[in-house]
């Protein structure tokens, strides 16, 4: 080989193997078994905690407000859960305790205690009740974060109609758990310009999207990516896990 060939790709090799694994954020909804989930939304109890045992062998688990800060560990993966389901209480958080991982818990405030429009109607799924999040919010690995009133697609409604969605929310929740609210999540990822500059108004400090790739140093704080996790066993977690970059 060429001498400066190979000096090329000896480069490459070396420069891939350092360079540093960007930070991840992962996008939940549910922690159950249920037989009528037409749309995917839930990972079994026995998943969810295989999930949770890899990424403390392979990853770093920190908190989504700390995915911007400049000297978090090498490897680092922020888990989020969108909706609000009962089961995050119930089901999701033992296992998060279990194993010291926190989360961040998106909710559509409006829809507290009900069944949410878009479940089967035989579905085991509702939205976690006031008394529940109140439940939820004490513990000290969760953050709970907005995700709406209703849960629309926000960039089809008007400017005043996205701003009731995004700053009502903030202040329901927060008269509910008597903490600040910081975080927001667009319901189906759907946001447009002004969705950001709303969030921004409305005093939230990062908001996360829906987009599969890594978290990078320009990365929008309002319009964080996000990888969607399904119900996959231990080995098709790992092999996702190797190729989320």
């Amino acid at each position: 080989m060429d001498f400066f060939k190979k000096i090329y790709f000896e480069a490459r090799y070396f420069a891939k193997r350092i360079r540093p694994t960007r930070p991840i954020i992962l996008m939940y909804h549910r922690v159950a078994n249920d037989k009528n989930d037409p749309h995917l939304l839930c990972v079994s109890p026995e998943n969810f905690r295989k999930h949770l045992e890899i990424l403390k062998q392979k990853k770093n688990i920190i908190p989504l407000s700390k995915i911007l800060d400049k000297n978090i560990p090498k490897n680092s993966v922020a888990i989020t859960f969108d909706d609000g389901y009962a089961d995050n209480l119930h089901t999701a958080l033992p296992i998060l305790k279990e194993l010291s991982a926190p989360a961040t818990i998106f909710i559509a405030a409006g829809l507290l205690g009900q069944r949410f429009h878009w479940d089967d109607k035989q579905s085991s799924g509702r939205a976690i009740s006031e008394v529940e999040l109140k439940s939820l919010a004490i513990e000290p690995l969760v953050e709970i974060g907005s995700h709406t009133m209703t849960h629309p697609h926000l960039s089809e409604l008007s400017r005043d109609g996205q701003k009731e969605e995004i700053e009502k929310s903030k202040k329901v929740l927060e008269s509910i758990i008597g903490e600040q609210i910081l975080s927001f999540a667009y319901p189906f990822g759907d946001l447009n310009q002004i969705s950001i500059s709303l969030v921004k108004e409305a005093r939230y400090k990062i908001a996360c999207a829906v987009r599969a790739e890594s978290v990078r140093e320009k990365s929008d704080p309002f319009s964080l990516p996000r990888f969607i996790v399904r119900n996959w066993d231990q080995k098709k977690f790992e092999k996702k896990i190797n190729i989320f970059k």
